[in-house]
């Protein structure tokens, strides 16, 4: 164990590929003693680091006030120990300077009063399934996040109006506000659909990328998480697109500041 103590010992099996253990065997409480089966347990508290890990990444004290808050449930957490300085988010999460926080207008009251939306990409390499982009969704009032892959920009309008019609069956609510840039969703298509569903279509000012900073702050969230776990497990580049999934995940897992601290 982690003091140095031997808990058991067993023998190699070159034919199975397996250690055999070599135990005495001992019956398992509240069941009667037999000769035949051997039950081996082992627990322990996950630490910092480990959630640190299964969160994608994301701040300690972000950790810390879910655990203190009880956020979250099934959370055990042992908080003895500070984690170590973490390498794979030195390396995936740098960057030259920090998106500014901008907010254009005042927040939503209601689910889907008011959505950001933009693509990212081209990546670097394709994915498996032959994507080169994502497409970010973020709700402003819950701040509950989605990721769209797609091959082309050309598919940009057509997964938005699919993502639309199951989230507002799913949710029960409708779609008010659409807030995009003046690139890939600005086309007479995607202006016909919204004056048919009687959503809004907002647009930012042309080249400026910091008038839709929710989305853009969530491009870098994804990306950041999705980048460091897999260096954390070496995992080939081209798997792009599942760790943006499992980030988008994570994230609505995760509590946020802009909700005072309750999750997604």
């Amino acid at each position: 164990d982690k003091d140095g103590a031997t808990i058991a010992r067993g023998t190699v099996s070159p034919t199975r590929q397996l250690f055999i253990l070599s135990t005495p065997s001992s019956p398992v409480p509240g069941t009667a003693p037999s000769s035949n089966s051997v039950c081996h347990l082992a627990t322990r508290t996950p630490d910092l680091e480990t959630w640190h890990r299964r969160l994608g990444h994301c701040s300690v004290q972000t950790i810390i006030d879910m655990a203190q808050n009880k956020t979250a449930k099934g959370m055990p957490i042992d908080l003895s120990t500070a984690p170590a300085k973490c390498d794979n988010c030195i390396l995936g999460k740098q960057t030259r300077s920090s998106v500014p926080k901008m907010r254009e207008g005042v927040r939503a009251t209601v689910r889907l009063g008011r959505v950001f939306v933009d693509l990212c990409g081209p990546m670097s390499v394709s994915s498996k399934t032959g994507r080169l982009y994502a497409m970010n969704i973020i709700d402003d009032f819950s701040s509950y996040v989605w990721t769209v892959p797609l091959k082309t920009k050309d598919e940009a309008a057509h997964a938005l109006q699919v993502w639309h019609r199951v989230v507002e069956n799913q949710c029960g609510d409708r779609l008010k506000i659409l807030t995009t840039d003046n690139g890939e969703l600005l086309s007479n298509h995607v202006t016909e659909w919204c004056a048919n569903a009687g959503i809004v279509h907002q647009l930012t000012a042309p080249y400026t990328s910091a008038h839709n900073g929710r989305a853009e702050r969530l491009h870098r969230t994804l990306l950041d998480k999705a980048r460091t776990m897999r260096l954390a497990c070496n995992a080939p580049a081209s798997l792009w697109d599942e760790f943006c999934a499992t980030a988008a995940y994570l994230t609505n897992l995760t509590a946020s500041s802009s909700l005072k601290g309750k999750t997604p």
